[in-house]
């Protein structure tokens, strides 16, 4: 929505500065333009649109005004993916305790493994350490990727790309990218409910009315 806008502004701003005075055109175009901006003048501040926007390879940062909504969407970005740290953090402990009392039950059984099972799960622990300060960066080194064609699909590039690349990111792309951009497919879902679900149907078994609704709405 936020690349949408400013490229309709953009191009509405063009068409404008380019009519003739008192002309038609000039005229539309600056109704166009006050629209725009009566509608979507706040459309920064959302922050799902935001996040969405900053998770698009095809767009990123590029299209936003405002540098202040721009670095609060990034802000939340950022703690979003600490948070997730936090939760990995969490779980990595606890197989780390789990890990730790078997060693420790092994090296009264046998101590010749134990020095080498100490050394293993010291270096496991130093890795995620590493790996954990790596990813606070992640934000920095996507951003810096070269944005792809506006006809590529997001959702691809993130699955055989950014999957490996930016593990956390990934996640929250997921979050915020599967979300439909538009009510019209619901609504088209309640216009096919309500020829199915009819005065002359009316008893029908709402397992039927189910099925019947979904095939309907998959037929294409």
């Amino acid at each position: 929505m936020i690349p949408l806008t400013k490229l309709l502004m953009t191009i509405y701003m063009r068409e404008e500065n380019e009519a003739a005075e008192d002309s038609l055109k000039k005229h539309l175009s600056s109704l166009i333009i006050a629209n725009l901006n009566k509608r979507f003048q706040k459309v920064e501040e959302v922050d799902i649109v935001a996040r969405a926007t900053l998770l698009d390879p095809r767009y990123k940062n590029l299209y936003f005004q405002s540098t202040q909504k721009r670095d609060m969407a990034l802000e939340g970005l950022r703690l979003e993916m600490e948070k997730l740290k936090e939760k990995r953090t969490a779980g990595a402990a606890v197989t780390g305790e789990t890990t730790g009392s078997s060693l420790s039950e092994r090296a009264r059984q046998d101590n010749l493994w134990t020095a080498f099972d100490e050394a293993v799960l010291s270096q496991q622990q130093h890795t995620q350490s590493i790996t954990q300060g790596v990813r606070g960066i992640d934000i920095q080194n996507y951003l810096a990727l070269p944005d792809i064609l506006s006809t590529s699909n997001p959702l691809l590039w993130w699955s055989s790309e950014g999957k490996e690349r930016f593990p956390l990111l990934f996640k929250l792309a997921k979050k915020y990218l599967s979300l439909t951009a538009t009510s019209v497919p619901s609504e088209r879902v309640f216009s096919i409910a309500r020829e199915v679900l009819n005065k002359k149907r009316t008893s029908l078994k709402s397992e039927d009315a189910r099925m019947l609704v979904c095939l309907l709405s998959n037929l294409d």
